[in-house]
């Protein structure tokens, strides 16, 4: 049994009791992603999103978005991702407690600290996320998109997303812009995001480490990254750039390098100028590695293409 603890709290001349689990996690960070296309009903639903994102495409058709516009990438992203088995217990958790576990190393002043990870579609959802925070007595919430560089289309709204399901559960406190009070409880806590940290080390470490193990295997580089339309386009296409720059300068091999964008599983296959074969044209060298370096997790490593 977990025990409680009770106390009064006062706001507004008015008197609460409290009643939180003795030991609560204080400060409790939420890794949110794009989720996975486990199924065509996730992928329709978020393939309708983009439309009405970028083409104004009406909400109340988002329904009617016929199965022959599904991209066909979308049916070998189930397949691969199929052989992970569950995703979010096999690549989601184990990150979510290695981060966990490595924050309480290097940081034992936080005493306590819970990572959790969501997306829109899939449980747990963001707004399922939300719920169980608001409920655990946290003090301090932390939003951390899972892609490193930031992109309005992308990880921005995965946080409009977590602030619409934060407004829906709480209300904004006199003491701060970034404090939220629970509804119907007298629990607050602050909020905090990481939109970019592309910059951290953690990237260029674990790529260029990575580059080390293969570099009497491979003769150039290609950095790829999901393609973003529309505002903030140069600035992401830069931090990419820069990731790839810094993972480089890291490697005792000065690899030839460029950097190549497609669309993503959950984008419209719209003509990308800078894609992969076209940058793999530019390369002389038969033996080419594909980095992913706006991802870092275990479902996405580097591949070698002969040519």
């Amino acid at each position: 049994m977990v025990s409680r603890v009770t106390r009064s709290v006062a706001r507004n001349g008015r008197r609460f009791l409290s009643t939180t689990p003795e030991g609560t996690c204080k400060t409790q960070i939420l890794i949110v992603h794009e989720g996975f296309p486990k199924s065509e009903f996730y992928a329709r639903k978020a393939l309708s999103k983009e439309a009405k994102n970028y083409y104004n495409w009406p909400k109340v058709i988002d329904w009617q978005l016929p199965s022959f516009l599904i991209p066909e990438k979308v049916g070998k992203c189930m397949e691969d991702y199929g052989k992970f088995g569950d995703v979010q217990e096999t690549v989601m958790n184990p990150l979510a407690n290695s981060l966990q576990s490595s924050l309480l190393a290097v940081m034992p002043e936080l005493e306590s600290v819970r990572v959790h990870c969501a997306s829109p579609f899939e449980s747990p959802t963001i707004e399922e996320s939300i719920d169980k925070i608001a409920s655990s007595g946290a003090t301090r919430l932390v939003i951390l998109p899972l892609q490193p560089h930031f992109g309005c289309s992308r990880s921005g709204l995965l946080i409009n997303e977590v602030v619409r399901c934060i407004d829906k559960r709480t209300l904004p406190s006199k003491d701060g812009i970034t404090k939220r009070i629970v509804t119907q409880s007298p629990t607050e806590f602050e909020v905090s995001s990481i939109e970019r940290w592309s910059t951290h080390p953690v990237i260029s470490n674990l790529w260029s480490s990575r580059l080390e193990s293969m570099r009497s295997d491979i003769d150039a580089v290609i950095f790829t990254a999901p393609i973003l339309r529309g505002n903030g386009r140069k600035d992401y296409e830069r931090s990419v750039y820069a990731s790839g720059e810094r993972t480089i300068s890291e490697t005792r091999v000065p690899f030839p390098w460029r950097v190549a964008f497609f669309n993503g599983w959950n984008q419209w296959d719209l003509p990308i100028r800078e894609n992969i074969s076209a940058q793999m044209n530019h390369f002389k060298e038969k033996r080419i590695a594909i980095v992913p370096i706006s991802r870092y997790s275990n479902l996405y490593c580097t591949e070698l293409y002969e040519y």
